[in-house]
């Protein structure tokens, strides 16, 4: 049976709100430890169901999209900012210098003393 098009776009617009919700609280929150428990709670949801919800409209699970965030943010960052790795790892959220590294090195396939040092020769090279 075929839902009216009212109805359907009903629904789109109150998964989008959610999934705006959601992003909007990753952005404002990623610095701090975000429990499934906690960003389920503000989105209204049962564990289970955000876990569900999130999967099926981002493709990805919760933790490796908030990692993903916190690994690109960091990344930029390395480049920009004069701090040390372990600062900044710590304020992107991450707790653990090596769990911070492991992640990193997995996503951009090197340390991020190692990406510091490439990017920061390639833009010399291009001068």
């Amino acid at each position: 049976m075929q839902q009216s098009p009212s109805k359907y776009n009903i629904q789109l617009v109150l998964r989008s709100r959610k999934l705006k919700l959601i992003i909007t609280y990753i952005e404002n929150n990623y610095t701090h430890a975000i429990s499934i428990q906690d960003i389920a709670k503000e989105c209204h949801f049962i564990e289970s169901h955000f876990m569900k919800f999130f999967k099926q409209h981002l493709h990805t699970t919760f933790t490796s999209y908030l990692n993903s965030y916190r690994l690109t943010i960091a990344a930029r960052l390395l480049l920009t900012e004069d701090d040390s790795i372990l600062s900044i790892s710590e304020r992107t959220g991450f707790n653990n210098l090596s769990y911070f590294n492991r992640l990193f090195k997995k996503e951009y396939q090197m340390s991020p003393r190692a990406y510091i040092g490439t990017v920061s020769k390639q833009k010399k090279n291009s001068v």
